[in-house]
């Protein structure tokens, strides 16, 4: 199970190219998802919002720009890109203001031709996700939780990255070989608002006081390489590929002091129920070294 991404990023080229854009949607031009006609048969906002504006988008924005070309032609070249992306989004379970979610993400990639056979290749991508008033809670997920203030919720700061260098080498008419160097990590940090005492009301969904205040920072560092061969004969044809792959894996992950001001107190319909006394501060490092080794061959007999 799971996902598995493969993209190619753009590598410019002997001309420049590049574009931009500013997209903006404000609350002015949004439509309504609720109508009377719901209205009439009870439909209601809750949290001190109009029927009509329950989750309705209040604000967007769209902002990139691109610019691919050369440093010196038929020998180097680059491209870069910058997004961010805004929305702010009007929620129930937080009436005090719109929910808001920002996006960013930068990359850029260089491709040096050292001669004709041998090419370098340079990539970094980092990105950042920010969302100031995080909702989820220690017992209570995002959409069961109600906040009446803005000081009950923890500000999420995410920052992932992925960058490599790689070089491939035409060694012969039948030969090639390529290594790359590479890492992927983020840092993720939440902090939260407040040094109240933690609050969780199972049965009414209210929370309230210190939210949670941790982090995690996990890394991937890889190196991969391969020689590839074509040998016409040998009772037919051969693809022959020998290859490596290492990588080290990290994971470093841990509260904070004060995260939920180290007690929270669970609640049900206002009457005490459990309470969860945390050890904080508390750090927790996991590792792992991979090596790998292979050989194939691709036999066409005719």
């Amino acid at each position: 199970p799971g996902i598995m991404h493969v993209y190619v990023g753009k590598s410019g080229g002997n001309a420049f190219h590049g574009e931009g854009a500013l997209n903006i949607t404000t609350e002015k031009i949004q439509s309504f998802n609720i109508d009377e006609a719901q209205i009439k048969a009870g439909v209601v906002g809750g949290g001190g919002l109009e029927p009509r504006d329950t989750n309705r988008l209040s604000s967007f924005r769209d902002d990139y720009a691109q610019i691919g070309g050369y440093i010196a032609k038929d020998r180097w070249w680059f491209h870069t890109a910058y997004r961010d992306v805004e929305n702010q989004i009007r929620q129930t379970n937080f009436p005090v203001k719109p929910f808001l979610t920002r996006l960013k993400n930068f990359t850029n990639k260089s491709t040096f031709q050292l001669t004709p056979n041998n090419q370098v290749v340079g990539y970094y991508m980092w990105m950042s996700k920010r969302q100031p008033n995080r909702l989820d809670r220690w017992k209570l997920s995002a959409t069961r939780s109600i906040h009446l203030t803005d000081l009950s919720q923890f500000d999420q700061q995410y920052h992932p990255f992925i960058y490599k260098g790689e070089y491939n080498s035409v060694l012969s008419d039948a030969m090639f070989f390529e290594i790359r160097a590479g890492g992927i990590g983020y840092n993720w940090d939440n902090y939260n608002y407040t040094t109240a005492p933690s609050y969780e009301d199972l049965s009414t969904g209210l929370v309230s006081g210190a939210a949670r205040r941790n982090y995690s920072n996990p890394r991937r560092y890889q190196v991969l390489g391969s020689t590839s061969y074509y040998h016409p004969g040998w009772g037919g044809s051969h693809n022959m590929k020998f290859g490596w792959e290492i990588f080290r894996e990290t994971s470093n992950i841990g509260y904070r002091e004060g995260s939920y001001n180290d007690v929270v107190h669970i609640l049900r319909n206002g009457a005490p129920l459990e309470v969860y006394l945390f050890g904080n501060p508390t750090n927790t490092t996991a590792g792992l070294w991979t090596v790998g080794l292979y050989v194939t061959d691709n036999w066409r007999p005719s």
